[in-house]
């Protein structure tokens, strides 16, 4: 599957910015916390085990870092913008 998302925040060239910031994987066993929490520096949302369901119409895993993600690149964005 290939990455139709892009990069929304390429443009601002952020130091922590993330080349690749969601992936899909492909493979039913990932993305697995040991092994992908670190990607991109731990700033890449992992996307995987996407399938079908009865319940939801689609069921998947994410794998994010959240507090890297939200306090560095946030403060970056702001900085850049010249809100501080």
């Amino acid at each position: 599957m290939a990455n139709i998302w892009g990069n929304p925040i390429a443009l601002f060239d952020l130091p922590s910015a993330p080349a690749e910031p969601i992936h899909v994987y492909e493979e039913s066993r990932y993305p697995q916390s040991r092994l992908h929490a670190n990607r991109e520096k731990g700033m890449q949302l992992g996307i995987g085990r996407l399938r079908r369901d009865s319940v939801f119409d689609i069921y998947y895993l994410a794998l994010a870092r959240n507090t890297i993600r939200g306090a560095v690149l946030n403060a970056e964005l702001l900085v850049e913008k010249g809100y501080l």
